[in-house]
């Protein structure tokens, strides 16, 4: 019952480190789907117009959409912090089945 609160506090480490890695992939089908319900065009080689509500939304569209290159950069980062967490969990761990050994 003691490690609730750490199981829940791992759980929530790999969500940020999964939301770091792949973030910028999100942000990038969501404004895929944004212009394709939209019924705008995006593509990574120009801003096109994008009018939603009487406001031109295509060069924020465009933005989101380059995101996706941010993916060449998170995903080795998330990976190298998993990395740390999951060996910081096991010294946690063999350390306390040590303690609880000694006692």
């Amino acid at each position: 019952m003691k490690n609730k609160p750490v199981l829940w506090v791992n759980l929530a480490l790999f969500a940020l480190i999964l939301l770091l890695a792949f973030g910028p992939a999100l942000a990038t089908f969501a404004a895929g789907g944004i212009a394709n319900a939209a019924g705008c065009e995006l593509n990574e080689g120009q801003v096109n117009p994008c009018v939603i509500a009487g406001a031109d939304w295509g060069e924020f569209l465009y933005s989101l959409g380059m995101m996706f290159w941010f993916t060449f950069f998170t995903v080795p980062a998330a990976l190298a912090l998993a990395a740390f967490a999951i060996v910081g969990n096991l010294v946690w761990f063999i350390a306390r089945k040590l303690r609880k050994k000694d006692s």
